[in-house]
């Protein structure tokens, strides 16, 4: 539950906002309220308050804003000093630029203050820890109080996807990000991001539930667990990995798609989906040479392991042997076609 604790100067202001007086609070943090969900006077628990996310709000009516700038230096000293991550100066008013100078609609100034100077102030106050926001009018207050509580309900941690194909980030919390959230930027060649950016209908909520599914588990976190995971059914044709944020028919889209066959010329070939992962091929004709190598490399492997078991070899003697007949074959594949050997990715 969100609790304002303001300075008893400003009491004026809070006559029609449920709020705690809290003595000394202008004086310890330079702020005239604060936003908190604590229900503890801050000014002697002051940690609590940095530890919870409590926000510190300086009000400046009219062009307060600007021309008093003694108090908004020591509020931004005070909020670098006591450690707040995020503190508002807020104004009260309609600021706008007319011909260059400021202008506040229903506030008079004795002296011109041009537009330039004000945005300059704005900018200094974030240099020093301090965003500007405003509203129009103190009826408003209420309901940007109401906005400014929402940020101390965000989770701790923001993932960014970064797609292949767009130059832009997309969030992984639809909640939006904040200060206090510490941004993770996850990298093209994660599990995370591969499931994210490469099964269909997939996103980022589901690939880090994946991960997070593995971890638990105590699998290794790479892609071939996590499509064994994602895939993988018992005796009866049943999934085996209950994932949360996959429900039954996802897991039944994904696991036909990633099983379906296609042939060489990249159409599904209705009569193999199978139960294993395969790779798919694609209609070039390197491709298509490379996929009967690897087959015949295959089983010319087996052909050299029975060979080398019938004449007495055993265990990991007749697979090694297998191994290095099976390398002098391929290399010979690879030659008779003029295919380069380290460029195969075989």
């Amino acid at each position: 539950m969100t609790t304002i604790y303001f300075d008893p100067d400003e009491s004026h202001r809070f006559t029609s906002i449920e709020a705690e007086p809290s003595p000394g609070l202008e004086a310890l943090t330079g702020a005239d309220f604060l936003i908190s969900d604590l229900p503890i006077e801050p000014v002697e628990n002051i940690q609590w308050h940095l530890d919870n996310r409590s926000i510190p709000v300086n009000l400046k009516v009219g062009y307060d804003a600007l021309n008093n700038s003694d108090q908004r230096h020591k509020f931004a000293a005070r909020v670098q000093r006591l450690g707040f991550k995020v503190a508002f100066l807020l104004g009260v008013g309609n600021y706008r630029n007319k011909d260059g100078y400021l202008q506040v609609s229903g506030y008079r100034s004795n002296d011109k203050v041009s537009y330039a100077a004000f945005q300059q102030m704005k900018l200094n106050e974030v240099a020093r820890g301090v965003t500007w926001d405003s509203i129009e009018t103190l009826e408003d207050l209420p309901a940007w109080i109401k906005a400014a509580a929402k940020m101390m309900e965000l989770p701790s941690k923001n993932v960014v996807f970064s797609k292949p194909q767009y130059p832009l980030h997309e969030w992984y919390d639809d909640k939006g990000s904040d200060p206090w959230q510490s941004m993770e930027e996850v990298s093209p060649e994660s599990v995370q991001h591969i499931l994210a950016c490469g099964l269909p209908g997939f996103g980022p909520k589901r690939a880090n539930s994946v991960v997070d599914y593995l971890t638990r588990n105590s699998y290794p976190v790479c892609l071939y667990t996590a499509l064994a995971v994602l895939c993988q059914i018992d005796e009866k044709g049943k999934r085996v990995h209950k994932i949360p944020s996959i429900g039954a028919e996802y897991w039944k889209r994904a696991r036909d798609w990633l099983f379906r066959c296609q042939t060489v010329d990249g159409k599904e070939d209705d009569n193999k989906v199978v139960g294993s992962l395969n790779l798919c091929l694609h209609s070039t004709e390197d491709q298509q040479e490379f996929w009967r190598g690897a087959k015949s490399a295959l089983n010319q492997f087996h052909g050299f392991f029975q060979a080398e078991l019938a004449h007495g070899r055993q265990g990991k003697e007749a697979y090694n042997l297998a191994m290095d007949n099976t390398r002098r074959f391929t290399d010979e594949f690879y030659r008779a076609r003029q295919l380069p050997r380290d460029e195969i990715p075989f």
